[in-house]
């Protein structure tokens, strides 16, 4: 059996829908939901990309059994397809080159779980969008120009009623569009729900059918 080495370059790291996953000298690390999963390239039989709606890109695992469908280890969805396919190409030419007559081995048997390494990095949130940001701007401009006529006047009555009023106003407006947002976005999971990606083998003869990833 004769292992060739990948060579990290383009097409070594893969982030999408479902994890991150990075092809070292003999491994893939898949990072998801906190955990790092090492699989070795031994237990790899293929990276399989789909040219679906939602791209796709699948990791397959090598089985002992000759006919059963090779296990789903995960799949991680990215509107990249170029990438994708990149990371299939690296990862299915690192893997080891085996003989008809060498023994199938099980890879799920060869998959470890470790805890992922912590990396402390400190990232700035803004403490409004860019639309929010706007949005404030042009209320400040609206304000400062109708106020302006009434401080020039000199009218203390006219200045407290455009204050009041344009408070009013503008609280009346943040609770408008908080409402057409909550409704907006109940009428579009009424309507079309929640899309889950998820996938499931079956085995003939078997009682046990679950889940792959």
């Amino acid at each position: 059996m004769a292992v060739r080495d990948a060579v990290p370059g383009h097409g070594t790291t893969l982030r999408g829908r479902g994890g991150t996953a990075h092809l070292r000298r003999d491994s893939v690390a898949l990072d998801r939901a906190g955990i790092r999963l090492v699989v070795p390239l031994e237990a790899i039989e293929s990276v399989h990309v789909t040219r679906d709606r939602r791209p796709t890109a699948a990791i397959r695992l090598n089985s002992t059994a000759t006919k059963a469908p090779a296990t789903t280890l995960c799949t991680i969805g990215s509107r990249n397809t170029e990438e994708m396919e990149a990371f299939a190409r690296a990862v299915n030419a690192a893997l080891p080159q085996r003989d008809e007559t060498e023994r199938c081995v099980d890879g799920a048997a060869l998959v470890k779980a470790e805890e992922r390494p912590y990396t402390s990095v400190t990232t700035f949130r803004p403490i409004m969008s860019p639309a929010q940001a706007r949005a404030c701007g042009v209320f400040a401009c609206l304000f400062a120009l109708g106020l302006l006529p009434a401080v020039l006047a000199g009218d203390g009555r006219l200045t407290q009623l455009w204050i009041g009023g344009f408070l009013a106003t503008a609280w009346g407006c943040v609770i408008a569009h908080g409402t057409w947002r909550a409704t907006v976005t109940w009428w579009l999971l009424h309507r079309y729900g929640v899309t889950t990606m998820a996938s499931a083998s079956y085995y003939p003869g078997s009682d046990v059918n679950g889940p792959d990833a």
